[in-house]
This record gives C-alpha cells, sequence and structure tokens, in this order.
C-alpha cells in the first residue's frame, strides 16, 4: 500500500495490555506495522502499563503511560492524552471502547489547530455492555455526543453496526464499517500434538457479561448425571472469587488458571469450548479455539450465531439442558465431528488474512 505523507505517526490507546481480545489485536498492529510499514510511527498510549503482553510489543515502539492517577480518572486520563497529543502531534489515533475513545476525541479537538483520522475499535455490543456498567448514563451520552466525530468506527459484525448505529443516530451509520475479527496471526490451523486430557475450557474475563454461573450450572449437571470431567478456567477478572467460591461450594472439578499468554497449549490439550456469554462482540477465543481442533458449544446469541453457517445444530445451544447433551454427543464420539472441525477450521484460516488486512487497510487509508 502506497502511503501518504500524512500517515507516518499513528498513536494506539487504551487501557493496558492484559488478557483480552483488544489487547492480542494490539499486538498483532503493532508487530505487522513495525515488520511490513517501519516507515510510520508507532507509539502506544496506556492508562496502565501491565499485562501479560508487554514484552510483545516490539522494542522500537513506545510505550508511554501516566506517571501517576487522580481521580477522576476519566478526566485525568483526557488531561493527560492532550499532553501527549501535543508533544507527539499524530496523524492518526487508533483507539479502543468508549472510556479511551471518548478520552481520546476530547483530547483531540481541545488541540483545535490539528486535525489527526480518529478511528475507534468497537469490540462490543454497546447497548448490552455499557448498560451494565457504572456511570452507564453518562456514558451513553457521551457516546452519543463523541462517536460521531470519529472518522471510522470498526466492529465485526453487522448486529454491531446496528446496535451502534442506534445508540449514536442511524444517520452517522455511514462511519461504522464492519471488520470481522481474525485469528491471531500466532495461530495456525496444526494438528495439536499433546494428547486431549481437558474435556471442557473456559478462556476470557470473569465477569457479568460472560454469564458463569451458567458455566458452572452445565458443568455441575455433566459432573452429577454421569461422568469425570476435567474443566479448566482461564482468565481473571472481578468475579474471579465469586465463581472460585461457587465452584468449590459445588465440589465441581474446576482447574483456575491465571491469565497467561500461551493459551495456545490449553487449547491443544481441550476437546471443548464452553462459552456461556449473554453478548458479545466476536470474541478471538473462537476461532483460537477452532484452530486447535477445540469444539465449540456456544450460547445462542446473534453477535456469535451467524458465523456457524453449518452444523449449527451440532453446536450452538439455547439452555443449559441442551448444552449438556451437546457436549455428552461430543464427549461420546468426537471423531464424528471431525467434518465439522474441519470445515470451520478452512473458514477461520480462509478468513484470517483477508480479515486483518481490511482492518489495516481502515487504518492505513487517508
Amino acid at each position: 500500500m502506497k502511503l501518504n505523507s500524512k500517515q507516518q505517526k499513528l498513536i494506539i490507546i487504551f487501557y493496558d495490555l492484559d488478557l483480552g481480545g483488544i489487547q492480542k489485536k494490539i499486538i498483532d498492529l503493532v508487530n505487522y506495522l513495525n515488520q511490513k510499514y517501519p516507515q510510520i510511527q508507532v507509539t502506544l498510549l496506556l492508562q496502565h502499563k501491565r499485562g501479560i503482553f508487554l514484552n510483545q510489543v516490539p522494542k522500537n515502539i513506545s510505550i508511554i503511560t501516566p506517571l501517576f492517577h487522580h481521580k477522576p480518572d476519566f478526566i485525568f486520563f483526557t488531561l493527560w492524552l492532550i499532553k501527549q497529543f501535543f508533544k507527539l502531534n499524530p496523524n492518526t489515533l487508533l483507539t479502543f471502547m468508549d472510556n479511551s475513545a471518548n478520552a481520546s476525541i476530547i483530547a483531540s479537538k481541545l488541540i483545535f489547530w490539528h486535525h489527526p483520522k480518529i478511528i475507534i475499535g468497537e469490540d462490543i455490543l454497546t447497548s448490552k455492555q455499557i448498560s451494565k456498567e457504572s456511570y452507564s448514563k453518562i456514558r451513553f451520552k457521551l457516546i452519543k455526543k463523541l462517536y460521531p466525530k470519529a472518522d471510522k468506527i470498526l466492529v465485526q459484525t453487522l448486529i454491531q453496526k446496528k446496535d451502534l448505529s442506534k445508540v449514536i443516530g442511524n444517520q452517522f451509520s455511514s462511519k461504522i464499517e464492519v471488520s470481522p475479527n481474525w485469528l491471531p496471526l500466532e495461530y495456525s490451523i496444526q494438528k495439536p500434538k499433546k494428547q486431549k486430557n481437558i474435556d471442557i475450557l473456559f478462556v476470557g474475563r470473569f465477569d457479568s457479561q460472560k454469564n458463569l454461573p451458567e458455566f458452572l450450572k452445565i458443568i455441575t449437571m455433566i459432573y452429577k448425571n454421569q461422568r469425570k470431567i476435567n474443566v479448566y478456567m482461564i482468565g481473571n477478572g472481578p468475579e474471579i472469587k465469586k465463581i472460585k467460591k461457587e465452584s468449590k461450594t459445588l465440589k465441581l472439578p474446576i482447574r483456575f488458571i491465571k491469565s497467561t499468554p500461551n493459551v495456545k497449549q490449553f487449547y491443544n490439550r481441550t476437546k471443548i469450548f464452553l462459552l456461556t456469554s449473554n453478548y458479545e462482540g466476536f470474541p478471538l477465543t473462537i476461532l483460537e479455539a477452532l484452530s486447535c481442533e477445540c469444539f465449540p458449544v456456544i450460547k445462542n446469541i446473534k453477535e456469535t450465531s451467524l458465523f456457524f453457517d453449518k452444523y449449527s445444530s451440532n453446536i450452538i445451544y439455547k439452555n443449559p439442558t441442551q448444552a449438556v447433551k451437546l457436549i455428552n454427543n461430543y464427549l461420546k464420539s468426537p471423531l464424528s465431528f471431525s467434518k465439522i472441525i474441519t470445515y470451520y477450521q478452512n473458514k477461520v484460516t480462509f478468513q484470517q488474512k483477508q480479515n486483518f488486512i481490511k482492518y489495516i487497510n481502515f487504518i492505513l487509508k487517508v
């Protein structure tokens, strides 16, 4: 791609580099740009310099964070961003989710003599996610006021585009582009070398969105009714203590693992990836699991069910009883499901490069 001289300084703004789909996206983006477009000056502005992916950022890419923090966080971060934008003079801002995005837009507009291109990555179903969080009314007002000032807003699915259009106003829907998630570039389709000795796996944040009480209910039904199973839950989050306590009370065979950058080793050992989320953008964990021959059993939500265009009756469940049936069917005869895994592995690999390049083009295009 031929670059304009105005495209030589890119700033990526987010919260941290801990375990999460956005953080993995950032790692793919900075490594690819560093290799393919070394003439672009890429800088990461993080609210907190922490996370398991910090050491995966190329050494020549600057990571800048506040030296201290002050309440209220949003106002302090916005003021700090004004100083950084003034110093760095970026041409393009790539920011994710409402807190970082709104702070970035305000800071950018206050430096009124400079007009960088602003791109927002909205990796959630906005109406549901924000309604569950603190200061939701204020945040909805800020999204409605500020998001239209961005040049592009990138979402993963048409469901998200329709949802966000309602939040900010349908007259701004042309600014919202559907750019599907890609399988992280570190993943490729290959036969797992290790024996699959984990029956069921969860990977992600321990929060209300993931609907983990239902996860425990499904595990309880399987465990009590028929079989000894081996279950791993990987991640962290505000509900982890609650889930651990409930698991212990129910005497469930669940092993909890802290966030790790090497989740692939667990996918490779796993038979079934169980996702009980009430809503999503489109989680990378589904693509990662499929690439490692880890069979998905997914709650019926529009954001993910549209991806499963074949064999969905073997994958998508509507209630815990149906989830138990799907899991038991697979555990009894995994080889009979091999054609399903092969179909979706082919789909994931075919889409990986084209979806990633599409995202890159949105960032680099004038």
